[in-house]
């Protein structure tokens, strides 16, 4: 992930707005009196997808998050029965209230975290700085209730019912189909999603099913001809942390569970601690990465090709922001590993306004990918 696209995400819904421009993602809802399904694909660039399960603690519910590589979760169900997705595509954002609190991280995954309900996730994004960039959200609950929520002329706009719809790119395609045939079922979830489904260049990358009511999990892959995996919300929390690669799921869910990566757990920035420092050459470049950026003074030389091309064409975003940080105060390395020329590391970035957990990848000294995985504000900042 270029570094100026992972500085903005942080600050965004972080969901499926890279595609701003179209609606990316499908998603509807299967209601009646005595069930209610919550359906999505995931439409986006061809990328390492995954499903990842964070047991409940701290006063946070248990949660499954779908998504991909990088860690930022495009959808989930809670242990309440509360689910959600986002769809890209509305044009706008909501001008933050900066009398109200930020949200750290992820928005939508604090919501799923802290909500039961649709009213309270409604009550929760009226109630924090979260800007909704160029997105939309739908979020339903156990009882058949549902809402999208998205931006309007600089407010929250709430739509709310208790009925099936559904939103964003397959929208005509479910609609024609709800009005064949309403019924909460998988068979019926699935067939809407595959028809659903988008092909080309941003296709379907997977498809879920949520019983809101059961906790069962349906995660299909139609493009990719795999067979459809069964999941229960509760047998999986059970686990532990851990996750599975949808690629490689009917084979990953019969193993010992896989510890999540960094980037998947709820506040890694916490848990990781600093260690010896083998290479403080290599730390003290990136430090000189991060000074150019704050000071407009960014150097080719200092970026791989592909890097640089990505950068060099918006450097005064990804500047503005980190000076929203403060002063660069230090670097912490807390994870490292090399592959040869190429140095996978993570780092623990100390501005005067926030904290930073920060993956970056090195090849040949070059900067080549990095991504912001946590911020936590400075108590007091501005």
């Amino acid at each position: 992930m270029p570094f100026l696209r992972s500085l903005i995400r942080v600050a965004t819904i972080a969901v499926c707005l890279i595609q701003a421009t179209m609606h990316a993602c499908t998603i509807f809802v299967l209601t009646d009196s005595e069930h209610s399904l919550f359906c999505n694909n995931e439409d986006w660039a061809d990328r390492p997808t995954r499903i990842w399960f964070v047991p409940a603690g701290d006063g946070n519910f248990g949660c499954a998050y779908v998504g991909f590589s990088d860690g930022k979760a495009q959808g989930g169900l809670n242990t309440e029965g509360l689910a959600y997705d986002v769809v890209a595509g509305r044009p706008g954002n909501v001008t933050p209230d900066d009398s109200l609190p930020r949200v750290r991280g992820n928005p939508c995954q604090r919501m799923l975290e802290t909500c039961r309900t649709v009213g309270e996730a409604i009550e929760f994004f009226r109630s924090h700085q979260i800007g909704f960039g160029g997105a939309e959200m739908f979020v339903a609950d156990r009882s058949g209730r549902s809402a999208i929520l998205g931006p309007d002329n600089g407010k929250l706009d709430v739509q709310e019912s208790d009925r099936c719809h559904a939103l964003g790119y397959g929208r005509d395609k479910v609609d024609a189909l709800l009005a064949l045939s309403r019924e909460p079922s998988f068979t019926n979830g699935a067939k809407i999603l595959e028809a659903a489904a988008q092909h080309g260049a941003t296709a379907t990358r997977y498809s879920t099913t949520y019983d809101l009511k059961t906790g069962t999990i349906m995660v299909y892959q139609f493009l990719q001809k795999r067979a459809p995996q069964e999941l229960s919300l509760t047998n999986e929390l059970s686990k532990g942390a851990h996750y599975y690669d949808l690629k490689e799921i009917q084979h990953q869910v019969t193993a010992a569970p896989r510890p999540l990566p960094a980037n998947c757990v709820r506040f890694p920035l916490d848990q990781m601690l600093p260690i010896v420092d083998p290479e403080p050459k290599t730390t003290d470049h990136l430090k000189s990465i991060f000074e150019d950026t704050i000071n407009g003074s960014m150097k080719a030389s200092n970026f791989t090709p592909a890097a640089w091309k990505r950068e060099s064409a918006t450097p005064k975003q990804s500047q503005a922001f980190l000076q929203k940080l403060g002063a660069l105060q230090n670097l912490c390395l807390v994870e490292r590993q090399a592959k040869g020329n190429r140095q996978e590391l993570r780092y623990r970035v100390h501005f005067t306004n926030a904290d930073l957990l920060y993956f970056v990848v090195f090849d040949h000294q070059q900067f080549d990918t990095g991504q912001i995985e946590d911020l936590k504000w400075v108590s007091g900042a501005p």
